[in-house]
């Protein structure tokens, strides 16, 4: 019977050894599988997973007019967790197209001018066009639906 108790004891302690190391190699690698969640859901490690896109020409007086405002600005110097800021020429003040910033307006039907898109990273995936009020508080308010 003693012997019994001796095996079972040996079995216990199998196990929990067993337990601890699969704890310490799940702990050495949970940053590798967060990484891998996050490549699932379209955005890569360390990015935000959206991103407010501004579209604008030089020569648009409603863009001009929004850039003097100094409303981008603002938005620009707040720290958003999960939404960076992009602001896209895609005219100079020549009428010259910004190739890249081109192409990318014309992937989410941008034909007209300022445009802001909200953006989910990794993806080429609109997820809302903002046509509200272009004060701070109002943008501000907009992004931090994304926070």
């Amino acid at each position: 019977m003693k012997r019994r108790g001796k095996d079972n004891n040996y079995i216990l302690l199998f196990f929990m050894f067993l337990l601890f190391c699969l704890l310490v190699l799940f702990m050495a690698n949970s940053k590798t599988i967060q990484e891998g969640f996050e490549n699932m859901m379209g955005q890569s490690s360390g990015e935000k997973p959206f991103t407010f896109e501004y579209y604008y020409t030089e020569t648009c007086p409603y863009c001009v007019k929004f850039n003097e405002s100094g409303v981008w600005d603002q938005l620009s110097a707040q720290k958003y967790h999960k939404v960076q800021l992009k602001k896209r020429m895609v005219y100079d003040k020549d009428h010259k197209p910004v190739k890249e910033n081109v192409d990318k307006a014309s992937t989410f039907n941008i034909n007209s001018f300022p445009s802001f898109v909200m953006v989910r990273n990794g993806t080429n995936q609109v997820v809302m066009t903002y046509d509200g009020d272009r004060s701070f508080a109002d943008m501000n308010k907009f992004v931090m639906r994304y926070e």
